[in-house]
């Protein structure tokens, strides 16, 4: 089961719960030296035209949606923002919402998702990778057709997810 809100209709609990995983994955456990709150991991990005997806029931996994226009490579990375796709989506702080899901629920979500993507259109979508994260992409079933290297371990995966162009 996919669901996506917008930011200001994700129940307050579960806005919690991405928050505390965003800040023990990428404070705690990638040592990311971001801004955080009481154990929460919130930015600037997180305003009401960002959308959050949530993978499963229980919830899988979850990651921030952002339209192009008001993306992070925007504001952080302005030299690669000629790379962006006019009209794409930025998926972004994509945690894990448990332990212990197994990769083969991962891939049948992340087929889930990129069907959901298509049905809205978005067909268009991106994010900013260290090159860990752009090996978990391929592993969990996400080809992406273009990986532009920003800088050292950051990397801008591009998915083309119209019908048959999908990796």
């Amino acid at each position: 089961m996919i669901r996506v809100m917008s930011f200001g209709a994700v129940p307050p609990e579960l806005q919690e719960q991405f928050e505390r995983r965003r800040k023990e994955v990428f404070i705690d456990g990638m040592g990311w030296g971001l801004r955080h709150d009481g154990g929460r991991e919130r930015d600037q990005f997180d305003g009401p035209g960002a959308q959050l997806l949530v993978a499963g029931e229980p919830p899988a996994f979850a990651m921030r949606i952002i339209h192009e226009r008001l993306c992070m490579v925007r504001v952080l990375w302005p030299m690669a923002a000629h790379h962006l796709v006019p009209g794409s989506r930025e998926m972004s702080r994509w945690v894990a919402m448990r332990r212990g899901v197994r990769l083969e629920e991962t891939r049948a979500l992340v087929r889930e998702m990129i069907s959901e993507f298509r049905g809205r259109g978005w067909l268009d979508m991106f994010s900013v990778a260290t090159d860990k994260v752009a090996r978990a992409h391929r592993v969990m079933g996400m080809e992406p057709q273009q990986v532009v290297r920003m800088g050292p371990d950051i990397n801008l995966c591009k998915w083309d997810l119209r019908e048959g162009a999908a990796g």
